[in-house]
């Protein structure tokens, strides 16, 4: 069995959070399922994603094109760059992550642990950011109530939302671990008067 002496607990659970929550990204943002629109007097569905768009009946998907361009409103490119930003910062932390965890060189060095940290800190933030403008303005795409009745946020969104989680909390586990170290690095405390 490996053991690694020099993971702290807090790193483990990162270290399983982390690529849990990568995984779970790349599938939200590469599938088609944030929305579900069922028009109910057509019998179609429109699947969107936060790239592409497809429409067709439940199961069957005929026309899909992607989702770029004048056509759709600012905040759902904010979506798409943020996420973009957020997805990207991901695999940086990971990166990150997987060689401070597997080079014990690189465990004792401060400007490691605090790149660590702030890449985490910016995965998350970006992803929560995308998750959070996309869930607040959704029902802005239909333009009545009878579109708006028909339509639902689907599974892709809620990996989406439970990657930002994982993200958080691996998050604040390498805080945790940052700030062990950062109380081992002090130096000791002056006791001339003790």
């Amino acid at each position: 069995m490996l053991q690694f002496p020099h993971w702290s607990s807090w790193l483990k659970v990162a270290g399983v959070l982390l690529p849990i929550a990568t995984i779970l990204n790349i599938i939200a943002y590469s599938t088609k399922a944030w929305i579900v629109y069922e028009a109910a007097a057509h019998g179609t569905y429109d699947h969107w994603g936060v790239y592409s768009v497809c429409k067709g009946y439940l199961h069957v998907q005929e026309d899909c094109f992607f989702i770029i361009g004048a056509d759709y409103p600012a905040w759902y490119k904010a979506v798409q760059g943020v996420g973009s930003v957020g997805l990207v910062m991901l695999f940086t932390t990971l990166v990150i992550l997987i060689m401070y965890m597997c080079l014990p060189d690189l465990n004792d060095n401060k400007n490691m642990r605090l790149l660590l940290l702030i890449a985490c800190f910016l995965s998350s933030l970006f992803c929560f950011m995308a998750v959070i403008l996309y869930g607040s303005k959704w029902l802005q795409l239909f333009d009545t109530s009878r579109e708006r009745a028909g339509a639902f946020l689907s599974w892709s969104y809620g990996f989406a939302c439970i990657a930002v989680v994982f993200d958080i909390i691996a998050a604040i586990m390498v805080l945790v671990d940052f700030a062990k170290h950062a109380d081992d690095d002090a130096p000791p405390a002056n006791n001339f008067f003790l």
